[in-house]
């Protein structure tokens, strides 16, 4: 039998329809898990009540906040029409859609349990040779939605539920050897859906056809400059949801249409996000007047949201870091020597997860990265750190059988496939996963903030700082190694200058 698959294929859709098609009850379950992205434990709860046949809506409750918090999902006319036979079917007086399997009198009113609904999910996937996880059922649907215009907003306000992004789904297809294709199981998203896709595309349809071009005039600029791919698309989508606020061609803006349009904007956003797009916005319209498609700069400086200065740093006191000591010592190999890299060398999150085992240079306690614009940059690391790499190292040549490890091999890999490489999403998971241990809530960059803040504290220089940082911006590394002050502080301060 093979392994667990992550998505129902359309060729596992179909076989696992033939096999239900004799037992309705079965055959119903089956399209609820295939078009509402519900569990098998809130699919157990429904009500035939809360069934609307004519609107094709399910109203379940929200097992993951409680039982008074009542939600609505979508189902498909075919769902729809398999719950009207089945209903049809049912002689008793059971209020649940699938009632309890047990014959005894005092479970005549009981809902089913849903591991009975695994069972069957399971019995079924065996008859085909294969094994499944309720939540690929729920992992197909929203790479459906996606893959259909879907933003990630508006699939959650649709199936009530958190959702991982498109990204990461489409990671998991590569390592499954999918394509797109193979999982195009459209026509089981709800005919009723009431949300549209909200994303830059639909942004694009509201633009005039010169503003996409100057756009993209633009951003060819900021390619040319090596920008990361990253940096392009959050330009592109920033400039296209902002632009399309405003029913005029670019060279037609003035003053006020583009302040109407940041008020519109800044609407439930944060002053950083708000500050973000007037950074944006000021970049493209300076291109715009030194290439003359406009006369002046439609921005004012003082529209720009004033920061409030946080009292207290990202970074991780002395106190906090003796205690990650203390936590990494139980951690895995690869959990300390990805920690110790972060601490010791202030790297980014991005080029730490792109290291492979031939960057990493022992004997002189180095590291070769990708920073941003894809060029190449020489990192440096403590001894502490060369010695838990060295350790982590030998690990991994132990567990492939002393063979000596490719050079393209990652060097942070899944502990289960070392040809796996981790992503940054599961990067930030495991920094989280730690910081609950020491009891603060951290991540990847805070790691670089306590780098600078230790090199700061140790007497570096702001601008040597800000080289080992790799900041363009002194003014950035600033911002980093501020800590804010308190009254110990002050007072050394104090009598450092009046004696």
């Amino acid at each position: 039998m093979s392994n667990q698959v992550q998505f129902i294929t359309k060729d596992i859709a179909n076989e696992l329809r033939a096999k239900v098609a004799n037992k309705l009850e079965h055959a119903v379950i089956l399209e609820l898990l295939l078009c509402s992205g519900l569990n098998s434990k809130t699919i157990s709860k429904i009500k035939i009540s809360n069934v609307d046949l004519v609107k094709g809506e399910v109203i379940f409750l929200n097992l993951s906040v409680n039982d008074s918090v009542k939600k609505k999902v979508y189902i498909t006319k075919k769902c729809s029409t398999l719950i009207e036979s089945f209903v049809k079917t049912r002689l008793d007086s059971n209020p649940y859609l699938f009632k309890s399997k047990l014959n005894e009198k005092r479970y005549s009113e009981r809902p089913i349990n849903h591991s009975t609904i695994n069972r069957i999910i399971y019995q079924y996937a065996e008859q085909i040779g294969t094994k499944i996880g309720l939540s690929s059922f729920k992992r197909t649907l929203l790479l459906n939605l996606y893959a259909n215009g879907y933003s990630k907003e508006s699939i959650e306000n649709l199936l009530n539920v958190s959702c991982v992004s498109y990204t990461s789904l489409k990671n998991r297809l590569k390592i499954n050897k999918l394509n797109i294709e193979d999982v195009d199981v459209s026509d089981n998203i709800p005919e009723n859906i009431p949300i549209k896709p909200k994303n830059v595309n639909s942004s694009i349809n509201r633009l005039h056809p010169e503003t996409i071009d100057l756009v993209e005039v633009y951003l060819s600029e900021v390619k040319f400059r090596k920008c990361a791919e990253t940096t392009v698309y959050g330009y592109r989508s920033k400039l296209y949801i902002f632009l399309s606020l405003i029913p005029k061609k670019v060279a037609e803006l003035d003053f006020e249409d583009v302040r109407e349009a940041l008020e519109l904007f800044k609407v439930k956003k944060k002053k950083s996000s708000y500050n973000n797009m007037l950074t944006v916005l000021n970049g493209f319209f300076t291109f715009l007047v030194i290439e003359e498609h406009i006369n002046y700069i439609p921005l004012k400086k003082r529209w720009r949201a004033k920061r409030i200065t946080k009292g207290k740093s990202r970074a991780l006191s002395v106190e906090e870091q003796a205690n990650l000591e203390l936590v990494l010592d139980e951690e895995n190999l690869r959990n300390r020597a990805m920690s110790e890299l972060f601490l010791s060398s202030g790297l980014r999150l991005s080029e730490l997860a792109r290291i492979n085992i031939d960057d990493i240079h022992l004997n002189n306690r180095s590291v070769t990265v990708i920073r941003k614009g894809n060029k190449k940059r020489t990192v440096f690391f403590s001894e502490k750190c060369s010695f838990i790499l060295n350790e982590y190292l030998e690990e991994r040549r132990n567990t492939n059988n002393n063979k000596p490890l490719s050079n393209n091999t990652p060097l942070f890999s899944r502990l289960n496939d070392p040809n796996i490489r981790l992503s940054k999403r599961h990067i930030r998971r495991i920094v989280n996963h730690i910081g609950a241990k020491v009891g603060r809530n951290f991540s990847p960059h805070d790691y670089r903030r306590t780098f600078a803040v230790n090199l700061k504290n140790k007497g570096a220089k702001l601008e040597e700082i800000a080289e080992l940082l790799d900041h363009d911006d002194i003014d950035t590394t600033d911002i980093y190694v501020r800590t804010g002050s308190n009254d110990s502080e002050t007072k050394k301060l104090y009598h450092r200058a009046m004696g």
